[in-house]
């Protein structure tokens, strides 16, 4: 299917956007030259054809490759979220832990305080003293003694008791962070996993798209020189016309068909304009291309005079033949000519041999009538 005005304008985007007339020099050599106007038109069909389809599949790549990368920044927005998290629980962690080791640190010394206070009690309670001397104590001094070291065993012991609840209520607490730093590092894991592979899908459709942008150029190279090689048939052709125009003679314009065939083959390909398949431009085929085997002498249509004989751009070596009342013949590619620039010819003279010179892909005969200088259908006249 032919792309119509969309891809026309997606080529023209393209073209601005990635700077089409800069063809790199590394891109693919020319392609091969048309046989003439109309094949180089056919081939330019095909050229934008596949150019609109390259330009589509490489704007569609760098959609996907936006996409991609805009999935990307938003796992990258996530992953550093979910780093924060880890890191903020990190440091709740470390400060828990500090308050940990800090409560078992004064558990340890509590302990050895109420340690020492009970031996302490106990040796100054044997110091100085003999069993006789404590067995006559009076029951009432005993009994307030005891008390007394109850008191502040228990006392010890309670903030003993405390600070083990304490530690107890801390290690449960570091449990629970801990669970979360976990759950979050795993979230953070899973995120760097897909960013990771998020990374290589872009990287991969990046290439994929490097790989587009070099065949898109060297389709529009192709482009570029198809229409180039128009341009020279067109201004070949066009001073032709000038040349024939400056002659004057215009009485009788177009009398008369040809009393000869140029060559036996059959017409390839007619006369009539084209119309460019992606840009809607019209382009215009001058000529009949006749089937001829290379080398296959080429007669004169009608009587007249050479007026050219010799390399005419594109058209290659041509003979051009006024027969007088604004009517000549062009007779394109030929291999070899075999008349000169103000030689008087017949109808069936040879005037050259087919060939495949100019822009030419083998060996034809391009062939036109021209009244006052431009081209007409040769069809009607053979």
């Amino acid at each position: 299917m032919r792309p119509g005005r969309p891809a026309r304008a997606l080529i023209a985007a393209a073209v601005a956007i990635l700077g089409l007339t800069a063809l790199p020099s590394a891109v693919a050599a020319s392609p091969p030259r048309a046989s003439s106007a109309e094949e180089i038109n056919g081939h330019l069909s095909e050229v934008t054809e596949a150019e609109a389809a390259a330009v589509a599949q490489l704007l569609e790549t760098q959609e996907r490759r936006a996409q991609l990368e805009l999935g990307l920044i938003a796992i990258d927005k996530k992953v550093r979220g979910a780093e924060a998290v880890v890191a903020q629980i990190e440091t709740e962690l470390a400060a828990l832990r500090d308050r940990i080791e800090t409560t078992r640190a004064e558990l340890r010394d509590a302990r050895d305080r109420l340690n020492e206070s009970a031996g302490g009690a106990y040796q100054r309670s044997q110091s100085g003293a003999t069993y006789d001397r404590i067995l006559a104590a009076q029951p009432k001094d005993l009994s307030s003694g005891k008390k007394y070291l109850a008191v502040i065993s228990y006392s010890r012991s309670g903030l003993v008791d405390e600070i083990e609840e304490l530690e107890q209520k801390l290690e449960r607490q570091e449990e629970a962070v801990v669970v979360r730093r976990d759950a979050a590092d795993s979230q953070r894991a899973l995120l760097t996993d897909l960013r990771t592979a998020q990374r290589e899908a872009v990287d991969v459709i990046a290439a994929q798209a490097r790989i587009e942008e070099v065949q898109l150029f060297e389709i529009s190279k192709r482009r570029i020189e198809f229409e180039r090689e128009l341009g020279v048939f067109q201004a070949s052709s066009d001073s032709i016309g000038e040349l024939l125009r400056a002659r004057g003679d215009t009485a009788g314009v177009g009398n008369g068909k040809c009393d000869a065939r140029p060559v036996p083959g059959a017409v390839g390909s007619g006369f009539g304009p084209r119309v460019h398949p992606v840009y809607g431009t019209v382009r215009q085929h001058n000529g009949l291309d006749m089937h001829a085997a290379s080398g296959e002498p080429i007669k004169a249509c009608r009587a007249g005079v050479v007026v050219i004989a010799g390399t005419q751009g594109g058209y290659g070596n041509t003979v051009v033949i006024d027969h007088g009342g604004g009517m000549a013949t062009l007779y394109a590619h030929q291999s070899r000519l075999n008349v000169r620039v103000g030689q008087s010819v017949n109808a069936g003279d040879t005037i050259g041999f087919a060939g495949s010179t100019g822009l030419s892909t083998g060996p034809h005969l391009h062939f036109e009538v021209r009244l006052s200088g431009s081209p007409v259908d040769a069809a009607a006249y053979l």
